[in-house]
């Protein structure tokens, strides 16, 4: 499904979303989009109070899902101070990642609940 990325808005012939924050990039896939919105401040720096930035929207344009907390996923984890993300990818084998900080996890894509937690330091 061809899209178009308009500062705050992901754009289609079929809906419009807005969002608080610039789209940064986006994955379509089984007719859901995956929205990773910037986590970048007017200086160019990192907007710490943004959280769990990435989202699912149907092919009707709805919000089905807010990535899953990091904290919530792996609560006793020290990693993962921030639930900031920085970027979205789909492996060969067909799964979604979602990478913050420190940390690369496997996105479920149909519900944004994170597994699979790998630990780059």
């Amino acid at each position: 499904m061809q899209y178009e990325i308009l500062g705050k808005t992901l754009k289609t012939q079929a809906f419009e979303v807005n969002f608080d924050n610039n789209v940064s990039e986006v994955l379509f896939y089984n007719d859901i989009f995956i929205v990773l919105l910037s986590a970048s401040n007017s200086n160019g720096g990192v907007n710490y109070d943004i959280k769990n930035n990435i989202y699912g929207i149907t092919s009707t344009g709805e919000i089905i899902w807010q990535v899953q907390d990091p904290k919530e996923a792996y609560p006793n984890s020290s990693w993962d101070l921030y639930s900031i993300f920085f970027g979205i990818g789909q492996r060969p084998d067909g799964t979604f990642t979602a990478a913050t900080f420190e940390t690369v996890y496997t996105l479920e894509y149909k519900t944004g609940q994170l597994s699979n937690r790998i630990v780059n330091r």
